[in-house]
């Protein structure tokens, strides 16, 4: 072992001390490599009791109650609505999951409101499949009716006149 540091000094500039932990660290090393192999030559005991174990496990699984029910979704029921006015058990029952229904009832909550009917799909993460299964119940426009602009001078010209009656 002092030849062992004394190699170690010379050869990587070690300090005693470093070179002392160097031989301990390698001897702890070689022993870890071997020590699996060594323990199976001296405590050569291996596990037999699987077939128990399986006995154990198979009746501790007709103790619980598997009876999985079919993935049972609630009846749809596709009817005309209003995504203005509906709540999230009206949405809930045309098949909207719940996340969503809550995501629309906090939009108008915030003051957002659905004036034609692909304004639904500004809602984060709505399904196109969903949105083309409800485009035909929703009660909303399929695009805003254009305005034309003598038409706003005409009621721009009567609310004035309605004003000027009221003062």
């Amino acid at each position: 072992m002092h030849r062992l540091n004394q190699l170690f000094q010379k050869i990587f500039s070690f300090s005693k001390t470093e070179a002392n932990g160097t031989v301990i660290l390698i001897a702890f090393i070689v022993f870890f490599l071997f020590a699996p192999g060594l323990y199976k030559i001296f405590f050569g005991v291996t596990y037999r009791g699987f077939e128990e174990d399986q006995i154990i496990l198979d009746s501790l699984v007709a103790k619980f109650n598997f009876d999985i029910p079919a993935n049972e979704s609630p009846e749809i029921i596709l009817k005309p609505f209003n995504p203005n006015m509906a709540t999230v058990e009206e949405l809930n029952a045309l098949g909207v999951p719940t996340f969503l229904s809550r995501r629309i009832e906090n939009y108008r909550n915030a003051g957002g409101s659905f004036k034609v009917k692909s304004d639904l799909t500004s809602i984060y993460d709505f399904p196109d499949s969903l949105f083309q299964q409800l485009k035909p119940f929703i009660q909303l426009p399929d695009k805003l009716q254009p305005t034309v602009a003598g038409d706003k001078e005409v009621s721009k010209a009567v609310n004035r006149n309605a004003m000027a009656k009221v003062v």
